[in-house]
């Protein structure tokens, strides 16, 4: 996929970037957010243990239905910040979805010294040192720039599996051959 003339490499394709492509980003990034889960089972676990603590306190009380409760408060906590936290992330896209470039018609371009996507507004060149992570998943490229800020691609917009699977692989390498 990469054209190799004179040294320089050289890739470009077509993309068209929908709204749901904005949200399998956001659903995808949060998941994988290891900060987010551990900060959201610490404040799960001690709001729970906050609550059942008292229990314990009391002469009597059976220790198997204070676990069970801690547990039970434990998972709906859990869900009720999942929930509130969907809330937000639905915000979130909302208002990234107002900003012109975010979706639409765009052409992405590999060169030996960067990635560039040009939405016809903008053209936002990011040389391969900036590139944090190009990860892929079934349906979609994720190019990071920043911690905030990604570059997607989605499948659909390459003729087959295989030629979507190149375009990430010479994506890593041109990333491996520049740094």
């Amino acid at each position: 996929m990469l054209a190799h003339g004179g040294g320089v490499m050289c890739s470009s394709m077509n993309s068209v970037t929908k709204r749901r492509d904005v949200l399998a980003l956001n659903w995808w990034v949060n998941l994988r957010s290891k900060l987010g889960w551990v900060t959201s089972i610490a404040i799960a676990a001690a709001i729970a243990a906050d609550v059942t603590a008292s229990r314990l306190e009391v002469d009597g009380a059976p220790v198997a239905k204070t676990v069970a409760l801690f547990f039970i408060l434990f998972v709906a906590l859990m869900a009720a910040i999942w929930l509130v936290g969907l809330a937000l992330q639905l915000l979130v896209i909302g208002a990234s979805l107002v900003k012109k470039g975010v979706v639409g018609p765009k052409r992405f371009t590999i060169s030996a010294h960067s990635f560039t996507e040009d939405d016809g507004q903008r053209i936002t060149a990011v040389s391969w040192g900036q590139v944090r992570s190009i990860d892929k998943t079934r349906r979609h490229i994720f190019v990071r720039i920043s911690r905030w800020k990604y570059m997607l691609l989605s499948a659909r917009d390459f003729q087959n599996e295989y030629e979507f699977a190149q375009y990430y692989v010479d994506l890593v390498k041109a990333k491996h051959e520049s740094t």
